[in-house]
């Protein structure tokens, strides 16, 4: 709770009131994303506190499995928010929101889809019964972004709080990752894997924060969008998964 609140609390105390409605209002609806994770891992957490001890291979398996359709889920999701983030504030807010808003919201869009794939070794972990883990890596965390928090508003204001949130968010991530694989599942191809996936994505996204004018954020959006489903497609789904999905359609069709 603290460091999901101490921030508009040191904006108000450092920059002004009017601010913190800027950063609160795009954060209040970009974290609404995390239902998604929520609702994977809410199936999850009793399975893996079922299986762990007896099969270890099935929780392996089940949390890649719930990684992999996380971010294959959010990627576009996110994409469009980022690209589209201006245009949508200003048509939904006015002119004024969308100047003080936008930049946040962009990066605030990156926190989430992170904290999103975190949520998987968070759960993972706590369903095994190691709670403690998670407490302690939050509590070493608090003072290092507290200071990062505080001298980023200090130069940065409203974006500066979003990108110290982004920074906290992004080595979270991947040190639950580390824990969940290195000390339980040991899997460290598919581990490297996904992190590469990540860390794609992370990239992909800081693209059309630089781009200037609707037509080359949606051009862009639309080429990253096709590319990512072919990739996913390819390289990311199994021979059963692309059969489920083709099955779909086809049923789909039928209904039709």
């Amino acid at each position: 709770p603290l460091m999901s609140y101490m921030d508009r609390f040191i904006i108000g105390a450092f920059v002004s009131i009017k601010m913190v409605a800027y950063y609160t209002t795009p954060f209040e609806v970009i974290t609404k994303l995390l239902i998604i994770p929520v609702a994977v891992t809410g199936v999850l957490f009793p399975t893996f506190s079922a299986v762990f001890k007896n099969k270890k291979d099935y929780a392996d398996h089940l949390f890649y499995r719930g990684l992999k359709y996380t971010v294959i889920i959010l990627f576009p999701v996110v994409l469009i928010i980022i690209s589209l983030s201006s245009e949508s504030l200003d048509l939904w807010l006015g002119n004024e929101f969308s100047e003080n808003s936008t930049r946040v919201l962009q990066w605030l869009s990156i926190g989430v889809f992170l904290n999103c794939v975190a949520q998987l070794p968070f759960t993972f972990i706590q369903s095994i019964g190691r709670p403690d883990l998670t407490g302690k890596l939050h509590i070493s965390e608090f003072p290092f972004y507290l200071i990062v928090l505080w001298y980023m508003i200090d130069t940065m204001g409203i974006e500066g709080a979003a990108i110290a949130w982004v920074v906290r968010v992004f080595f979270d991530t991947f040190i639950l990752l580390f824990i969940a694989n290195k000390i339980y599942l040991k899997s460290t191809p598919i581990l490297l894997r996904n992190l590469f996936l990540i860390t794609i994505a992370v990239l992909v996204f800081c693209t059309p924060m630089i781009l200037q004018g609707i037509t080359a954020k949606i051009a862009f959006l639309l080429t990253s969008l096709i590319i990512f489903g072919l990739i996913s497609w390819s390289f990311f789904l199994t021979n059963d998964e692309r059969g489920f999905i083709k099955q779909f359609k086809i049923n789909i069709g039928q209904d039709g």
